[in-house]
């Protein structure tokens, strides 16, 4: 079944999950062998929303069902996970507009990309994939 999300809650969300992501890298050693993979699993933990989080990972997941592999999304990231690095790649996914719309919002791709792996560690009951 899915939920429909309010804008108000979709910018509440965003606002939320961006702060805790934040957070979370500044605090996090990223240079940690296999540090990679575990901090944007472990991001899915810092989101106050998880059901909304999940459900724009799910969303973006059905629009870019090649992208529905942890591994895949992890290595569309880039090497470098840092708060730095992704505050940077996703002030350039505007700038290139290099956005996706999903339920009519314009958010970056990178932005989407974490959402989903987020959707993809932490699924939903009766998701997919």
């Amino acid at each position: 079944m899915t939920r429909a999300i309010s804008r108000r809650g979709f910018l509440v969300t965003c606002l939320v999950t961006a702060g805790g992501a934040c957070l979370y890298l500044l605090l996090s050693d990223t240079s940690a062998p296999g540090g990679t993979k575990e901090i944007l699993v472990k991001l899915s933990g810092n989101f106050r929303d998880l059901t909304s989080v999940r459900l724009v990972g799910e969303e973006y997941l059905k629009q870019v069902p090649e992208e529905n592999d942890l591994d895949r999304l992890l290595e569309l990231l880039g090497p470098e996970l840092s708060s730095g690095a992704l505050r940077r790649d996703v002030k350039e996914d505007y700038r290139h507009s290099r956005l996706v719309k999903l339920k009519g919002w314009l958010i970056s791709i990178s932005e989407a990309r974490i959402y989903a792996v987020v959707a993809i560690s932490r699924p939903t009951s009766g998701s997919t994939g």
